[in-house]
């Protein structure tokens, strides 16, 4: 296994001969590093490996199916020019989109996504017995027309069969299995394999020989003193805090670090272990802590300069950690594509290489440049323009399918016109195609072949359904591993044959010679005549098929060694962007690199040769354990493991391996755990109000609210409520093509949301999640047509003018808060006798979705159906216990204005209206012209008007009081609040 291709085998695709994975039960102990990791690989190579696998068997036993949950099907799959770039030799792809039953939006759809892996077969011989495995690169899906598709850029293991595909004559399927995205696993694999080359001194932990964690090599023993002067909120001069490496820590620390008691005993632990796990509980202030545990390691001078290596399994996280540091002065350096943090954008490996550009790289680019053009003319010898169409005789000659003689009696060839150099920007005259040797040597029989089309075909309109069970590490949770290639504009196009008849009737598709009789008597046509002339005029059409097979066959070998060449060229090129990227780093003086988990595999080699000492994991418990052992570099000397293993845990593709003995679900940080390793837990949660604490009390018994949190303010027009749940049993809406979505919660969510902004809360601070994406999907779309919830931008600029109201989903989420959350369940089904839950049977998840709010959590789901699953059933009577369960049939509110009690139906139509909604009393507001409201009860932060015409702002504004204004034709909105007016506009000013 440490030299199999990481990429599956065609070997593996056609004849399903892909080994089965090892067991990795939680308690495994492991005699060496080699068998531990080969169970680490088995187990992601399968889960990397077999959905595709299954997809091509299902295609192989019905080739005329449609697309399944499971299964992305493309025909009319052709090449249409090579694309030879600094990744490598690269093959684009057009193809059609003729089986799915939903229209795609490619904008959106993960399908085809770069990172993904691709088999690819003959349309005619349908993965019988020919196979190509195809790593997609990119992706040009932007100004596409609806029933376009995109183009993909796709590279081989074997570049050199990418000649392969230069055939003008060949249509393709293309498969994909949705439930796979290879980039996540390809560098681990090749990690893993590296590391059975080296040692390190954690590894003794991931074997599980040792769970006794010790000193880092830096400190000389327990009774040691360490300096955490760096860790206080204010300049302090070193040695002037000192937390014992062991035992006991003063009480004191706390008022100077200002870090709680077990804040404390997680910093001890990350400054004083070989290998750190801290657990941090919701709101607890993990981040905060891993902060000041790095500005304390930062601030050893054993450090000596070696860098510390930050990592999280999402970018967002990443560039939020780095950018904290940068704040403070620390130098970075960002492993990965580009950054949303123009701070940390500034300091990505491509800024900081751009004046580090060696010598030696810009000679092998140079080479690159003159291998393409090589390959440029080896494919337009072979492909002509779309504006000559025939092959060149003299070509021909040189390539020796023709003779000299033979070249000579059709005439040559008939060459553009010369410019005339008097005029500029003159284009070359191509003469019509009639005239070419080869058109009148056929005698016309021959046609101009269309420009192949990529479009899509589909029943219905929609969403691309990918199921978020299987897809959630795709969605915005995990971006990380989705790589930003775009699509080059380095392309070698491929021109076009002309469609040559035979008997008179013209043959499309460009088939090859039919029948070995054919191919003869072509080939004794062409032995007999040295004057092609000579030969029958019923004969030409099989001869020049002849030709073009044999120049095919001429230029598809000469291009297989050429690419071959060009892809051993692009390797040097790599390991010279390694060495680039390495003095790049060393000049920039950076003390912290910064990537994500995904990214301390692919860029391996590059943090070995800066053999850094530290490796820092936030989010460990949603990282594969895979990823974390194949990193432990040689020079690293101590891990620091931050996270909960109650909160999301790693994906699995396949759904088995995420279940016992396979238990790829299980992080190396709850490993850890269940096997003993000690570990520190967060106590103090500064987010959540108390009731919505005590929500999660049932799993994380020691959580105490901090002080800061017990005087939380009140949400207006929802009075004392902080935990809410509005119980219904509306049926839920999909089916198995999409993600599920629920209108009835939509609606009562968008309905929630405008009655809060009205009453005076930002959109801002309004977060709407949702366990499905096709939900969140749904909720954004009602709410972008819905002015005060929309996130407006610039029109020409694209950058936000008003945040909104943000949607997101539950696994989007994690890590994130906000101080109000609507949260919709979306689970309920027709048939109340047949609970159906989907994966709301992860406690993970449950914690995530109800531990995001700081002042109000309201959630809307159908409670018995959840109870009624014998599953899920200690996750959610907990829940509905520590919630205020109310029917949705009638939502409690309180009015702000009177701090009376209502209820509104949440079928109501008046949600459409919030700013009618109200207790029905008076509103009694006095007005700036003096008078009061006599209008019915209404959200305070809606404008009063009064009936001479001033708003409530322009009132306000002159008598210098501030309050919201409205605009003036927004009065005929609010006549329900108009009151008589006697008071002169004069008079007021």
């Amino acid at each position: 296994w440490t030299t199999a291709p990481n990429l599956p085998t065609t070997d593996e695709v056609l004849h399903q001969t892909l080994a089965r994975p090892l067991q990795n039960l939680v308690d495994s102990k492991y005699l060496d590093k080699d068998r531990y990791l080969e169970v680490q690989y088995r187990l992601l190579r399968y889960e990397g490996v077999e959905p595709l696998l299954r997809a091509v068997d299902k295609f192989r036993a019905n080739p005329l199916m449609r697309e399944d949950p499971e299964t992305c099907i493309y025909d009319k799959v052709c090449c249409v020019s090579l694309n030879i770039i600094r990744l490598g030799p690269l093959a684009r792809l057009r193809f059609c989109n003729l089986r799915s039953d939903r229209l795609i939006d490619w904008g959106q759809t993960q399908r085809l996504t770069p990172g993904s892996c691709v088999a690819i077969s003959t349309a005619a011989d349908a993965f019988r017995t020919r196979c190509w495995i195809a790593f997609v690169s990119g992706k040009d899906d932007k100004n596409m027309d609806e029933l376009d598709t995109p183009v993909i850029d796709v590279e081989l293991e074997d570049a050199g069969s990418l000649a392969d595909f230069v055939d003008p004559r060949q249509e393709f399927v293309m498969i994909e299995a949705r439930s796979n995205y290879y980039e996540a696993v390809r560098h681990v694999l090749a990690g893993l394999q590296q590391a059975t080359t080296e040692t390190s001194p954690l590894m003794k932990y991931f074997t599980g020989m040792d769970r006794e964690v010790g000193l880092p090599r830096s400190i000389p023993g327990p009774d040691s003193l360490l300096d955490i002067s760096a860790a206080a909120p204010i300049a302090l001069k070193p040695g002037t805090l000192q937390l014992p490496a062991r035992g006991e820590i003063p009480p004191p620390l706390q008022t100077a670090t200002g870090l709680d008691g077990s804040q404390l005993a997680a910093l001890q632990r990350m400054l004083a272990t070989d290998l750190a796990i801290v657990q941090g509980p919701p709101g607890t202030g993990k981040t905060h802590t891993s902060m000041a545990a790095l500005r304390v390691l930062l601030a050893d001078p054993a450090a000596d300069g070696a860098p510390i290596v930050v990592t999280a399994q999402k970018n967002d996280t990443v560039d939020e950690l780095l950018g904290r540091l940068l704040a403070g002065g620390v130098r970075c350096a960002r492993l990965g594509g580009q950054s949303k943090n123009d701070d940390v954008d500034r300091c990505t490996l491509v800024k900081l290489r751009e004046q580090t550009r060696s010598a030696k790289s810009q000679e092998l680019e140079t080479l690159l440049n003159f291998q393409r053009a090589r390959a440029k003319f080896i494919v337009n010898r072979c492909l002509p323009s779309r504006r000559v169409l025939f092959l060149d005789p003299k070509h021909l000659e040189e390539c020796g399918i023709l003779t000299a003689r033979q070249c000579q009696s059709l005439g040559g060839v008939t060459r553009p016109a010369g410019k005339d150099p008097r005029k500029k920007n003159q284009q070359q005259r191509i003469p019509p195609i009639e005239e070419h040797p080869f058109a009148r040597w056929l005698g016309g029989r021959f046609s101009v072949r269309p420009e192949p089309q990529a479009f899509q075909m589909a029943r219905v309109p929609g969403d691309d359904g990918l199921d978020d069970a299987l897809h959630c590490h795709l969605a915005e949770a995990d971006n990380s591993h989705k790589r930003k290639d775009t699509i080059s504009s380095q392309v070698i196009n491929f021109g076009a044959w002309c469609d040559v008849g035979i008997d008179d009737v013209t043959i499309g598709g460009r088939r090859p010679l039919e029948s070995e009789q054919e191919r003869n008597l072509a080939a004794e046509a062409l032995l007999r005549h040295e004057d092609l002339w000579q030969a029958p005029a019923q004969t030409r059409p099989l001869v020049y098929r002849l030709l073009e097979e044999r120049m095919l066959r001429c230029s598809q070998d000469a291009l297989r060694a050429l690419l071959s060449e060009i892809s051993m060229l692009t390797h040097a090129l790599k390991a010279e962007r390694w060495v680039e990227d390495f003095v790049a780093i060393r000049a920039s003086r950076a003390r912290v690199i910064g990537c994500t988990t995904t990214g301390l595999t692919k860029y391996r080699a590059l943090l070995a040769a800066l053999a850094p000492r530290i490796v820092v994991v936030e989010e460990a418990a949603e990282s594969r354990e895979a990823n974390i052992s194949a990193a432990l570099l040689p020079a690293v000397e101590r891990l620091v493991l931050i996270g909960d293993h109650l909160q999301l845990s790693p994906h699995a593709d396949v759904m088995e391996l995420a279940r016992p003995p396979y238990n790829l679900h299980i992080s190396a940080f709850e490993r850890f755990i269940l096997r003993g390793v000690a570990y520190t837990t967060l106590s103090d949660q500064r987010r959540m109000a108390s009731e919505i604490r005590a929500v999660l009390n049932r799993w994380y018994p020691t959580l105490r609210d901090h002080a800061r949190v017990r005087d939380l303010p009140r949400v207006p027009g929802m009075g004392a409520a902080r935990a809410l749940w509005l119980d219904h049993s509306q049926p839920e809406n999909g089916n198995r093509y999409s993600s599920k979505f629920n209108a009835f919660e939509a609606r009562l969510v968008t309905g929630l949301a405008r009655y809060l902004v009205a009453g005076g809360v930002d959109p801002a601070r309004i977060t709407v999640l949702a366990f499905y994406s096709g939900q969140k999907t749904y909720v954004y779309n009602i709410m972008q047509q819905v002015p005060e919830l929309a996130t407006l931008r610039d029109v020409e600029d694209g950058f936000v003018t008003r945040q909104g109201v943000e949607v997101q989903t539950v696994d989007g989420y994690q890590g994130k808060e906000n101080d109000v959350v609507l949260l919709s369940v979306v689970r309920s089904p027709d048939r109340h006798d047949a609970p159906s839950i989907g994966f709301l049977d992860r406690l993970n998840r449950a914690i995530v979705a109800l531990s995001r709010a700081r002042l109000l959590n309201v959630v809307v789901g159908n409670m018995a159906n959840l109870r009624r699953c014998n599953d899920a059933r200690d996750i959610w009577d907990p829940v509905a216990e520590a919630m205020q369960v109310v029917k949705a049939g009638a939502v409690p509110l309180v009015c702000a204005a009177h701090g009376k009690a209502f209820f509104v139906a949440a079928s109501a139509e008046i949600w459409r209206s919030p700013t009618k909604i109200g207790c029905g009393a008076v509103c009694g507001t006095v007005l700036a012209c003096g008078h009061t409201c006599h209008g019915r009860c209404h959200p305070q932060a809606t404008a009063h008007a009064c009936a001479c015409g001033r708003t409530k702002a322009t009132l306000a504004q002159a008598v210098g009081v501030r309050a919201v204004e409205i605009d003036r034709r927004d009065l005929n909105a609010h006549m329900d609040f108009v009151v008589a007016c006697e008071v002169q506009k004069e008079s007021l000013i």
